[in-house]
């Protein structure tokens, strides 16, 4: 983002947005369709299984992650993650940035509302955690330095796999495209409702699941990373893969 002019831009390139969606559709949309099945043969199902989360739904995921390592988590020092920076705490292939100052968002912020200027920010490097999101108020609550980011306009690094391997390599799991659920736990456990998602099993996505509780630790599962696609979905204020993660507890139709 060019901080030298006053008036804000939006970045938005049809020529790539376009694309965007066509792509959006052809991986997610168009195989679902074709694999859903009637009604009649849904079955009750409570399984530990790979949950892949969509691009769709992945912020939300990373939202409750970075409430962890902001001012309140750690002024109180509840978070779970209080003195892990500079350690491992994820997977190592995970590489999570925020980025207010890139040229693919479609918005982002030059200055903090501190009145520093913001700068794009690694958070997980090859899964260790790097920066704490902290203002200034914060930092000096704790002790520990400012951050040059404010959080959000989170960007994932794409991994080496297809989505469709994603897929075929899922023995039992879902597709996680929306997730309704409260805040996490301070020690990470998580659990709500899986929504405009489906069920896969044997590497196809078979049916819609409805009434689908999905339940883990957020700490856990940034550790148990089973791959991550190399396709990735801008929305203008995220870059985000799907992501395949290991033994989450789904109970449901």
């Amino acid at each position: 983002m060019d901080c030298r002019h006053v008036e804000m831009k939006l970045n938005y390139d049809p020529e790539k947005v376009v694309p965007m969606f066509e792509t959006f559709h052809q991986l997610w949309i168009a195989p679902v369709r074709s694999h859903t099945l009637p009604p009649a043969d849904r079955t009750n199902a409570f399984i530990v299984g790979d949950v892949i989360i969509s691009p769709e739904c992945l912020p939300d995921i990373i939202g409750s992650f970075m409430g962890y390592i902001s001012g309140y988590s750690l002024i109180t020092k509840t978070s779970v993650y209080q003195d892990k920076l500079n350690q491992k705490i994820a997977d190592t292939r995970l590489n999570l940035t925020s980025m207010p100052r890139s040229e693919d968002m479609a918005y982002g912020y030059c200055y903090t509302s501190d009145g520093y200027e913001a700068k794009n920010t690694p958070i997980i490097e090859n899964g260790v955690l790097k920066n704490f999101v902290l203002d200034l108020y914060s930092a000096n609550k704790t002790g520990l330095k400012r951050s040059d980011t404010e959080g959000g306009f989170n960007v994932i690094d794409p991994g080496v796999k297809s989505y469709e391997e994603l897929i075929k390599s899922t023995k039992r799991g879902i597709l996680l495209c929306r997730f309704s659920g409260g805040s996490p736990s301070q020690n990470g456990d998580f659990s709500g409702v899986a929504k405009n998602s489906y069920y896969i099993e044997d590497g196809e996505i078979k049916f819609p699941i409805s009434e689908t509780m999905v339940s883990g630790n957020i700490v856990k599962m940034l550790n148990e990373i089973e791959d991550i696609s190399k396709e990735v979905v801008n929305d203008g204020y995220s870059i985000m893969p799907w992501v395949k993660f290991n033994n989450h507890t789904v109970s449901g139709k």
